[in-house]
């Protein structure tokens, strides 16, 4: 479990010219998450942005929200999401993947999250969580704070020991700013970080072979954030 930042995821029709209607977004969790999953690389911005109205409706009202905190488990992925995904070097069995979710509300804006969100030196913010880290990044990231552009990506090589096992490994992940087309000022941003390939472990019984991450950034009036992890 990665810590979590504390101010600190449709083609034409073939012959009829037309495109299918976009995926109306759901209302409850489990199906909202899947949702963002499916739709990060897609380009209903309003949609997702519904879907981000969603969440904060349902974290408003459900039961398993516990001091500004829901945590629980997810429904697996199935292997039509994992088949979508562009960067996968190998065919994994996404069944035996176990799912979980953490949804928080940040005290602090989206602009401070997505600043620690693109810092490259992510082991000097959470020294305790890897033995190396290392982005690489794709494009300049600097354009995005200030809507330069609206995604960055980039590469992550890892080595995490824990307990005596040593695993490497890397991530890629893409950083993406989702806003309404009829209202600039309704936003989201949307991470989404996958695991290409198992990771290279020093323990031939052990084995971490699939990590599927979607993040949602909703902001909550001036000054909060809603994170979907």
């Amino acid at each position: 479990m990665r810590p979590l930042i504390l101010c600190v995821v449709a083609a034409a029709l073939a012959g009829a010219g037309c495109r299918p209607a976009p995926p109306e977004a759901p209302t409850e969790l489990d199906d909202l998450i899947h949702f963002f999953f499916e739709e990060f690389p897609g380009d209903e911005d309003a949609n997702v942005l519904a879907g981000g109205d969603n969440l904060g409706a349902w974290f408003d009202a459900a039961d398993e929200v516990v001091d500004g905190w829901a945590t629980g488990q997810v429904s697996e992925l199935s292997q039509a999401e994992v088949d979508a995904l562009p960067m996968m070097t190998w065919d994994p069995d996404p069944s035996l993947a176990v799912g979980v979710y953490i949804l928080v509300d940040l005290p602090c804006t989206l602009a401070q999250t997505v600043d620690i969100y693109l810092e490259p030196d992510q082991l000097s913010l959470f020294p305790d969580s890897y033995s190396a880290y290392e982005r690489s990044y794709d494009s300049d990231y600097e354009c995005f704070p200030d809507g330069g552009c609206d995604q960055v990506d980039w590469t992550v090589a890892i080595e995490d020991s824990i307990a005596g096992l040593t695993m490497t490994y890397e991530m890629e992940t893409s950083l993406r700013r989702r806003v309404d087309p009829e209202d600039d000022s309704r936003e989201l941003v949307m991470a989404r970080n996958v695991m290409p390939a198992a990771a290279d472990e020093n323990i031939a019984a052990a084995g971490f072979e699939q990590s599927y991450h979607i993040e949602v950034y909703a902001p909550r009036g001036e000054d909060r954030t809603l994170h979907l992890y």
